[in-house]
This record gives C-alpha cells, sequence and structure tokens, in this order.
C-alpha cells in the first residue's frame, strides 16, 4: 500500500491582509493562473538544506565550509526553480490560522487534475540526517542536480501538519496555468470583512466557483464549511439547522437561492 495515496483535491490556504494578496487571489479566479514563489519566499528557513555537502576548490571555500554555509555554487542551483506548495488536508485549524490570517482569508479548493496533478509530496524528517561531505573530484554536476531537487521535497517534522505536496518549475515560470474547471471551490473564513467576502463570493459566482464559509460550531468545538448563501440570506443561523448546508450534504439549492433573492430585496 502506497505512504502517500493519491489526493483527489489539492487545497491553498491564502491569507488576505493586503491589496496585493486579494489582487493574488483575483488573479487565480479570473485569469486561470497561480503565482509560484522562488524559494527565498518561503517561510522555512531550513528550506533546502536537507542535502549533503559539497566543497569546491575555489577561493574563500574554507570560510564557507567552517561556518556551515551553503556554497554559492549550489545555491545558485536551488535558485533555479520556483516552488508552488499546495496541503492535501482541506479543513486543517492551523493551516487556517498560519496561511489564512486568522480565518480571514480563503482555502481554495482545485482538483488532482491537469498542471496540478504533478505535484509531489513532501517527505518529513523526524530526525536530522547525517549526510557525507562530498568532494569537488566525489560527484558530478548529475548528482548534485539530484540533490538540490530531491532537498526541495524534504522538511523538518515539525511541519507534517502541513500534508504538503510541491510543484517544482523553473525560475522562468512565474505562474502555473490552470483551467476553468480546475477550481472545485472556495471556503472563505468567517473573519475576514464582509465586504470583501462578498466581493470574492460575486466573483466566483460569475466564474460558476461553489463558494463556502467556515462557521465555528459552539455545539462541537469544530469548524463546518457551509454554502455562504446560508450564511448572506441568515438563513437558519442560530442553532444546529445551519449544518443542513453544510459542504457535502443535499440540500433545495432552488429554496436558498430564493430566500437569498428575498434577503436581498429588503
Amino acid at each position: 500500500m502506497s505512504e502517500h495515496p493519491t489526493p483527489k483535491y489539492f487545497y491553498k490556504y491564502k491569507g488576505i491582509r493586503t491589496i496585493e494578496d486579494l489582487e493574488r487571489l483575483v488573479d487565480i479566479i479570473k485569469n486561470n493562473r497561480i503565482y509560484i514563489p522562488t524559494r527565498t519566499q518561503l517561510n522555512d528557513p531550513m528550506e533546502c538544506k536537507y542535502m549533503p555537502r559539497v566543497a569546491f576548490a575555489h577561493s574563500g571555500n574554507w570560510i564557507i565550509s567552517s561556518t556551515h554555509h551553503v556554497d554559492p555554487i549550489v545555491e545558485s542551483a536551488m535558485d533555479k526553480y520556483r516552488v508552488l506548495s499546495l496541503s492535501a488536508d482541506g479543513t486543517n485549524l492551523q493551516m487556517w490560522a498560519h496561511y489564512s490570517n486568522n480565518y480571514s482569508g480563503v482555502c481554495i479548493e482545485f482538483k488532482n487534475t491537469g498542471e496540478l496533478s504533478q505535484a509531489k509530496p513532501v517527505q518529513y524528517l523526524d530526525e536530522t540526517p547525517h549526510f557525507k561531505i562530498f568532494y569537488e573530484d566525489e560527484f558530478t554536476a548529475s548528482d548534485r542536480e539530484k540533490w538540490v531537487l530531491d532537498s526541495y521535497f524534504m522538511k523538518s517534522g515539525g511541519w507534517k501538519y502541513e500534508a504538503e505536496y510541491r510543484i517544482l518549475k523553473s525560475k522562468e515560470e512565474k505562474y502555473l496555468p490552470i483551467r476553468n474547471t480546475d477550481i472545485a471551490s472556495i471556503v472563505i473564513g468567517h473573519n475576514l470583512a464582509e465586504s470583501c467576502r462578498d466581493y470574492i463570493y460575486n466573483l466566483c459566482k460569475e466564474k460558476s466557483i461553489p463558494v463556502y464559509y467556515t462557521w465555528p460550531s459552539d455545539f462541537d468545538y469544530d469548524v463546518h464549511y457551509v454554502d455562504i448563501r446560508a450564511v448572506i440570506c441568515k438563513v437558519y443561523c442560530s442553532g444546529e439547522n445551519i449544518l443542513n448546508y453544510e459542504k457535502g450534504k443535499v440540500y433545495d439549492e432552488l429554496k436558498l437561492e430564493k430566500e437569498k433573492s428575498m434577503m436581498e430585496e429588503k
């Protein structure tokens, strides 16, 4: 049995703190593309550090080796790539807190199809591996390239909760193209400003993208995803009846849309 069963969906948690954050989200929805960050834009200070140390015979190398810094030649090889991070977990409370700005952002659900099917799982290491030091005559450029590529898919076990998958692209490829049908849904955090919430909802409506809303429950200590229309028109907002409109449940779409229209007319 595979250690990493293929996910049906991938998830991207995004905070909306600035206009630029909102513009990036709008760009994904309207222009069918996802921005791919560089290595230095990622939040793990140990990014790409899990690889053998190499020693080149160039001026100043003894200083680099003695201070345990990455050799500039290796760093240059690392910086040839951009990396798109996705998660296999779409209901992770820590991810909502860390990456969606404490429920003031969104979680985008992508189908594992098209360009997104290139994503590969990250390997989480519970202990720091002991890599050998290789000198210049003990490895080839191909060896170095493989070590760099492998290092992009190794992280400390402290990040295991992210259930991360990655897509690696060359530094020239700033965006990953997606198709109209690749976005399965978008969940909006309940702490996002109402005006921003409604703007995103209307934008998704134009593209026929289902939209949900995080609903922190008082009766089961969990966060539920409910149809945003039920929230906007305040249907059953008291008590457990709100869960009649939870993601994945079958409910009367026509009735809900009618109640929303009535609410908007008031």
